[in-house]
């Protein structure tokens, strides 16, 4: 067996998941490479469980998002609250019992609640489309805060104090609160319900962490077996106390990213790494920086990419027209020149159309850079040579004269990762000219078999491979023409990102962890 402890909640001090309404969502990564690997493991049918040991009342749905749904899990929270198999019933606004003197108000982002003229709730929903959390009120300031579980019940309320978070409740499916955590500092920081206290080892603890080890402990009391392995997402929160919980004869395999790992001192991973069975990174340079920390451990790190095995490869040369995905940093100011060689290629070769792809903007940054392009049009190109071949139109130099969808480009902005996947599903070419490429941008390129357009060589494209990297803009149109003009080279690109993907994924990445658990234990 092997336990994957996957840490998702990177720039969160505390045990919380951020819940969040859909319409504010920044973007944030949720895969990584744990998840990764536990989607491979499920796939090879090979015997692993996930450990949650964050408080997250929408799991199912992040699970679902990252295929893992059916994956056997154990929460440490769901334990806490008493939440045994709950089945899943997203809950909705007809669900709940309100006074008859309420009134509800319909926004395009969220649902308010006046009783008698007065603000009594925000209804917040998830981007799934379910209630995420209500929000009551007491003389216009927040009295508390009801977060709603994905099967349908109240998961916690948080009660308000000065206009800040003063107690939080948590509860189990029945509506009955387990235990009661002081957000202010006050103590007893943890206080249990004296009617459930048969569950807990004390009534009163120091910190929610003290709950969360006591609870992880009965599990693998119960669950762990000799012989049995854990996987950890390298993390520089909780990884210490979580060492010091797990069975010390076991091997701990330590998993390194980059999205998560980049800005770590090293220095605090001594412990993880002296005690580990083996370490992986995804990336060969951060590898090399860990080898330089730690070279007496040198020969137990190794390399193994991540991949989105959620991504189906090479749809679009099932289409005639060439989509060019293009991926800009919307909080950084937008090169002209960059966009101007994007476009004029596109111009230049009636079927190819660009998706210019932001993350998360504000409506003030989508016409900002939309203002941007339309001057660069009407300054540099002839806006005519980016309409649609279906268009039949008399305009002469004006885009205003055409609506928006009669171009051949435009502006898409994507909340998460899910709808990246969906953008680059008949994608033939992604371009990120920026400084420093998007890393998932180019996990998802390869794991799709899409190339890629580039300013510096990386982890996952390659020069003439599964990509092209330009040492000057002005090579951007040969690129292009190297990938677009004929399948031979795009066929080539996804036949080289089948066998990277092939190296790091299924049988082959199971023989290299099992061989590198066998080197270390036989150097042991």
């Amino acid at each position: 067996m092997y336990y994957f402890i996957p840490f998702l909640e990177r720039n969160n001090p505390s045990w919380q998941a951020n819940i969040v309404p859909w319409y504010r969502t920044p973007y944030r990564l949720e895969f990584d490479d744990i998840l990764h690997q536990i989607r491979i493991f499920k796939r090879q049918e090979l015997e692993s469980k996930m450990l949650w040991l964050t408080y997250h009342p929408h799991l199912r749905y992040l699970l679902h998002r990252q295929d893992l749904l059916e994956s056997d899990v154990f929460s440490v929270f769901d334990a806490i609250q008493n939440i045994e198999a709950e089945e899943m019933h997203p809950l909705q606004l007809k669900d709940l019992t309100w006074d008859e003197d309420c009134d509800f108000i319909y926004t395009p982002f969220v649902v308010v609640v006046k009783q008698q003229g007065e603000l009594y709730a925000h209804i917040e929903y998830g981007s799934e489309g379910f209630i995420s959390y209500i929000t009551y009120f007491k003389d216009d300031q927040v009295d508390f805060i009801c977060y709603f579980d994905d099967r349908g019940f109240l998961s916690s309320l948080v009660e308000y104090r000065d206009q800040r978070p003063a107690t939080r409740y948590y509860y189990n499916a029945k509506g009955q609160w387990q235990l009661r955590e002081n957000l202010q500092g006050e103590e007893p920081i943890v206080k249990i319900n004296p009617a459930v206290s048969y569950r807990f080892g004390k009534l009163v603890y120091d910190s929610i962490d003290e709950v969360i080890w006591e609870f992880l402990t009965t599990f693998l009391n119960q669950d762990y077996q000799v012989g049995d392995s854990f996987v950890l997402a390298a993390n520089t929160k909780f990884q210490d106390q979580l060492l010091k919980k797990l069975p010390k004869e076991a091997p701990k395999i330590i998993s390194f990213f980059i999205e998560r790992n980049q800005a770590d001192d090293l220095q605090e991973h001594r412990q993880l790494v002296e005690q580990s069975r083996f370490l992986i990174s995804d990336r060969k340079d951060f590898l090399e920086r860990l080898q330089e920390v730690y070279p007496q451990f040198a020969s137990k790190m190794h390399h193994l990419p991540s991949f989105d095995t959620r991504l189906k490869l090479g749809l679009s040369q099932r289409l005639k027209e060439s989509k060019i995905y293009v991926q800009l940093d919307i909080q950084m100011q937008q090169d002209p020149e960059v966009l101007y060689e994007i476009l004029h290629f596109v111009s230049e070769n009636p079927l190819t159309e660009v998706v210019f792809a932001v993350f998360n903007a504000e409506g003030y940054q989508i016409e900002a850079l939309q203002k941007q392009l339309d001057s660069l049009i009407m300054e540099r190109l002839n806006p005519r040579d980016l309409l649609k071949d279906t268009v039949v139109s008399d305009a002469e130099n004006t885009l205003e004269e055409n609506t928006r969808d009669d171009y051949r480009f435009k502006i898409i902005n994507l909340n998460d990762e899910m709808g990246l996947i969906r953008e680059l599903e008949y994608t033939r070419l992604i371009v990120d000219l920026n400084p420093v490429a998007n890393i998932y941008t180019q996990i998802a390129g390869i794991s799709a078999g899409i190339p890629q357009i580039n300013l510096q060589e990386s982890e996952y494209v390659s020069h003439l491979q599964n990509g092209y990297i330009l040492s000057d803009l002005s090579e951007f149109s040969k690129a292009g023409h190297y990938f677009l003009d004929t399948l031979k080279h795009w066929n080539q690109a996804l036949i080289y990102s089948i066998d990277k993907i092939r190296q790091n994924t299924g049988d082959q990445f199971v023989d290299k962890w099992e061989k590198w658990l066998e080197e270390a234990k036989s150097e042991q």
